[in-house]
């Protein structure tokens, strides 16, 4: 189940007996209605993002490799880049203006940003040599997290202007980033802390809303939900080890 854009999108998949074929099939779901199937794909949806004009679908086909596509408002389905036949590609994020991907091949994986009307890349490499696992595109901005030695690296990355910004390099950081109006916030775990930031796009400022001066080996992630028109951020803690719940603040 995935949601964007007020949307939520479901998917299924069943094998065929005899064959051994994996399809998928996705449906919507809006309000109360009953699902609506809208297609069957070959493989296995591993991912879905909703945008306001598209639906971007990972999928991993039945060689193991996995493959971007792109549904139309019209019904039209079509692969992102084709002639790919080795070469997996993973889908990090996507909005109106943008698509943020990976490739595997040769053992090597290099990310990239690709703009969806003119249909540029860019690679990420320009910007970090460092290893991304977490990426999300925000407006024309994009935020990454990489991997730098001990530490992990938040970096701004102005895509209209080119240019790149660290916001934190100290600590592991939670690959869950969270937007509210021109604002990130974001975790930050160190050996003997852990910080609740807020990073403002247009200013560059960064504010500790919330520290706590122990270790804490807890997962945890924020929300950005709107409840009537009053916008609420979540912060959902889960201990690791004896828990036996989740504290909601």
């Amino acid at each position: 189940l995935f949601y964007g854009e007020n949307l939520y999108v479901l998917t299924t998949f069943e094998k065929n007996k005899r064959s051994n074929v994996i399809t998928s099939c996705i449906y919507y779901l809006e309000s109360e209605d009953i699902p609506q199937k809208i297609i069957e794909m070959p493989g296995i949806v591993e991912q879905v993002f909703v945008t306001s004009d598209k639906l971007y679908l990972n999928i991993i086909c039945t060689n193991g490799t996995k493959k971007i596509y792109v549904m139309e408002p019209r019904g039209e389905t079509y692969e992102l880049i084709d002639n790919f036949q080795k070469i997996s590609l993973n889908l990090l994020d996507a909005n109106n203006n943008y698509i943020v991907a990976s490739a595997d091949f040769i053992k090597k994986t290099k990310e990239f940003v690709m703009e969806s009307l003119s249909g540029r890349f860019v690679n990420l490499c320009s910007y970090t040599n460092s290893q991304i696992h977490y990426a999300r595109v925000y407006n024309d901005a994009l935020f990454v997290i990489t991997h730098k030695g001990c530490n992990d690296e938040l970096l701004f990355i102005d895509l209209l202007k080119n240019r790149c910004t660290s916001i934190s390099n100290i600590g592991a950081i939670l690959p869950h980033l969270s937007f509210n109006n021109g604002k990130v916030f974001f975790f930050l775990i160190t050996y003997n802390s852990l910080s609740y930031f807020c990073y403002n796009v247009n200013t560059g400022n960064r504010e500790i809303l919330w520290e706590k001066k122990c270790y804490m080996p807890t997962t945890m992630r924020i929300e950005s939900i709107n409840v009537g028109n009053v916008p609420i951020e979540i912060m959902h803690f889960h201990y690791n080890g004896k828990s036996k719940g989740t504290v909601f603040y």
